[in-house]
């Protein structure tokens, strides 16, 4: 913000002198200024797409110096920003992703994926009531199963299967909304309704797996084990972006 109101500044005392000094040199300053602005423009447009395509192949430590570069040459680019916080995500960098994830929502964009990315990493780090408060004030938004899955995992388990039982019953209900459900019922204690509502969509040795697994998750104030075990990466040591 100070950096946009010194650029501002900047124009004025340009504008002022105009007149009396001539066009010439403010008209080749707004060239290069603009030239200056589209170059790193298209940097950061070539580094964001390689970056997206290494973090695709799964190599996050070579997209995310790309990721972050693209970022710091255009510091107002979402998508950048969005790809960037996934990266840090994916490599267990909570601390980073949920600062990332904040800035992408700060900037307008307040998507689903971006509500869940936040809430995810407070989890993550143990801050449950502000993730329940961040995807209750926009529900509306939500996918039912996301938002289910969510509260789950912040300790709110009852009613993350009242709202997974619901969604069951809806016509559309998928075995992603199951499984959510299943996990939902482990974490509120009820293993035989978790192993029922599991085996509707994998076989039995898989079931008996993931009611080991979860049993894991279950264990109070495991937070970070639920979401670094169901997004299968491995928390780090943070200190921000």
């Amino acid at each position: 913000m100070k950096n946009k109101t010194l650029i501002k500044l900047a124009l004025s005392t340009a504008v002022v002198g105009f007149t009396a000094l001539g066009g010439a040199g403010v008209v080749a300053s707004s060239a290069a200024t603009h030239a200056s602005a589209d170059a790193n423009a298209k940097k950061a447009h070539s580094w964001a797409k390689k970056a997206e395509k290494l973090f695709a192949k799964g190599k996050t430590d070579k997209a995310l110096p790309l990721a972050e570069a693209a970022v710091e040459a255009d510091l107002t680019n979402m998508e950048y920003r969005s790809l960037l916080a996934r990266i840090y995500m994916s490599q267990g960098r909570f601390v980073a992703a949920e600062r990332t994830f904040m800035d992408v929502m700060e900037l307008g964009q307040v998507d689903a994926r971006t509500v869940i990315g936040v809430a995810l990493t407070r989890i993550a780090q143990g801050k449950v009531d502000s993730a329940v408060s961040l995807v209750d004030a926009n529900r509306a938004i939500l996918p039912a199963s996301d938002y289910g899955l969510t509260l789950a995992l912040a300790g709110d388990s009852k009613r993350s299967v009242d709202v997974l039982v619901d969604a069951i019953r809806a016509d559309n209900a998928t075995a992603r909304t199951r499984q959510n459900l299943a996990l939902a019922y482990a974490l509120d204690g009820r293993w035989r309704e978790a192993r029922i509502m599991a085996v509707q969509d994998m076989p039995q040795d898989r079931v008996d797996a993931r009611i080991v697994e979860w049993a894991q998750y279950a264990r109070p104030g495991a937070y970070q084990t639920r979401v670094a075990g169901l997004l299968n990466v491995t928390p780090r040591a943070d200190s921000g972006q």
